[in-house]
């Protein structure tokens, strides 16, 4: 779909909510305003930033946002929309306004059980809570909801076929998909993000305490399959699992080049290219499960295993040539490329691992009116640590506070001491009309 054809789709949503809500069978429009604060400080030297001159992780920025989401629907015809508009103005005078259109669709429901839709909007497939392995359309971003401001972006334009049979739903979607992972990226030199052409086919069964689905995707030269499932226990505890293996790995890899004599560092770069070391098969895998108390107490705890990242022997090679690059810096000659390949590997840093264990702990009404959440996430193969907290207050009926706050913390050779971000805070005063 052109970027014309989406315009003329939005205007017609837009259109179409202007009209009085009546004149459709069903319709909700909804909106808020938010007034946000965030506040990243700086890990000021890390082996990919080593003088603190390539990156500078602290920011401070402030800004104003508006929320808008819509349904409406007559007859066979349905439309939705979720849109942000958001004014920012970053310390240093750096001012920015910046609209994002999560999602503008249509949806044609013909006759009972089948649907054709089509637009922008995103595919929230998989059973696991923050990591989705089994669905190659997603971003693993939009499951983080123990921030206090949302994470919003662009929808990714589709069209899509649903049929549902007594329990059983079956999906056909075509995805033009902006990979935002840095890991499966791929990225070339002229463009930051590549989109990703893929042809999706989903099936998924309900059963009585529980549910599972399969997933067979492809895109050119790379084939995906996903299997999901989740389990429900009793009134309280939910099991849940999922796998995805896809025939290209897709971390990009490097490769060194000798500048000068055998005592001279050499010069790594990325190869985009190399081909033969794509062409293996990659299988990562979630598994977890959540229990929830009578007093409304949530836990949740999952466990990654990430085919495409990093091992051991791969991690430490990965340091050694940013350590060859940091020397070369001064380099005139190589200090363009240099520079180059550890900014690429700065875009990397947080989940370039292979295992990670996550622990969510959520709690409503711990204080009046409130909803608090904990989390830890840990690289189990670098004893790396993301810790995480969030409170949000329901000030009023249409008015609510949130504060959250993440803190980086490992080992000297861990993957948490090469973000370039020590601490970062979020605040959000929203109220919705």
């Amino acid at each position: 779909m052109s970027k014309a054809s989406l315009c003329v789709l939005a205007a017609g949503v837009l259109a179409v909510s202007a009209q009085p809500v009546g004149a459709a069978e069903g319709g909700d429009l909804r909106w808020s305003a938010e007034a946000f604060g965030q506040r990243d400080e700086a890990r000021e030297r890390t082996l990919f930033n080593p003088d603190g001159s390539l990156l500078d992780g602290g920011r401070n920025v402030a800004g104003l946002a508006t929320h808008g989401t819509g349904r409406w629907d007559w007859s066979t015809v349905a439309a939705k929309l979720d849109g942000w508009l958001e004014v920012r103005h970053a310390a240093g005078g750096n001012d920015s306004v910046r609209g994002t259109l999560s999602e503008a669709s249509l949806a044609w429901t013909p006759r009972d059980g089948h649907t054709l839709s089509g637009g922008l909007g995103s595919f929230r497939w998989g059973t696991a809570y923050i990591w989705n392995p089994s669905n190659p359309l997603g971003d693993s971003e939009l499951n983080n909801a123990s921030r206090a401001r949302n994470y919003h972006r662009d929808g990714d334009r589709f069209a899509s076929y649903e049929a549902v049979a007594g329990k059983t739903t079956y999906t056909l979607a075509a995805v033009e998909l902006t990979q935002r992972d840095a890991l499966l990226g791929m990225r070339n030199d002229r463009d930051r993000q590549q989109n990703e052409r893929w042809l999706a086919a989903r099936v998924q069964q309900v059963f009585d305490a529980s549910d599972a689905s399969l997933v067979f995707a492809l895109r050119e030269n790379e084939r995906f399959l996903g299997l999901s499932t989740s389990h429900t226990v009793g009134n309280a505890l939910e099991l849940h699992g999922e796998l995805g293996t896809r025939s290209q790995r897709r971390f990009t890899t490097w490769r060194s080049i000798t500048v000068g004599p055998p005592s001279t560092a050499q010069l790594p770069v990325w190869d985009r290219n190399d081909d033969g070391a794509r062409q293996k098969w990659t299988t990562s895998a979630v598994l977890g499960g959540q229990y929830t108390w009578e007093d409304g107490a949530n836990l949740i705890v999952e466990y990654l295993h990430d085919g495409n990242g990093l091992n051991d022997h791969e991690y430490d090679a990965l340091r050694n040539a940013a350590s060859d690059a940091s020397s070369l810096r001064t380099n005139p000659a190589f200090a363009d490329a240099a520079n180059g390949f550890l900014l690429q590997a700065n875009r990397y840093t947080g989940r370039m691992r292979r295992n990670y264990a996550f622990v969510r702990l959520a709690k409503d009404g711990l204080l009046t009116n409130t909803d608090v959440q904990t989390f830890v996430r840990r690289g189990l193969d670098d004893d790396s640590w993301v810790y995480g907290w969030l409170l949000r207050w329901q000030a009023s009926e249409h008015g609510s506070f949130a504060l959250s706050g993440e803190h980086l913390r490992g080992s000297a050779d861990s993957e948490a001491l090469l973000v370039p971000v020590r601490n970062r805070y979020q605040v959000s005063f929203k109220y919705d009309f």
